[in-house]
């Protein structure tokens, strides 16, 4: 039982540290245009291109895909699990 407390208190404070990385990263990331924006330039509708700031945005769009991505992982281990308990109470 204690092996169990431990592995739960690991995955907890791995989540955590992810959601973290993901919120305080997403701040850092490269502020130079990509290779849409280099096209739009060179063929010069750039100007058409409406631009919004919005701060929270990157670091909460990385949050809310982080947090979607370990659910739908969550799900389906917990599927795969429930599957395979029951149908091969024979095996190891």
């Amino acid at each position: 039982m204690k092996t169990s407390m431990k592995t739960k208190t690991f995955l907890i404070v791995g989540v955590l540290v992810a959601l973290l990385v993901v919120g305080v990263a997403s701040f850092y990331a490269s502020v130079k245009p990509d290779g849409l924006v280099y096209v739009a330039d060179q063929m010069g509708f750039m100007d058409n291109a409406e631009k919004r700031e919005a701060p929270l945005s990157g670091g909460l769009g990385a949050l809310v895909g982080a947090v979607t991505v370990l659910a739908l992982a969550s799900g389906l281990a917990f599927v795969v699990r429930r599957r395979g308990g029951s149908s091969g109470e024979g095996n190891p």
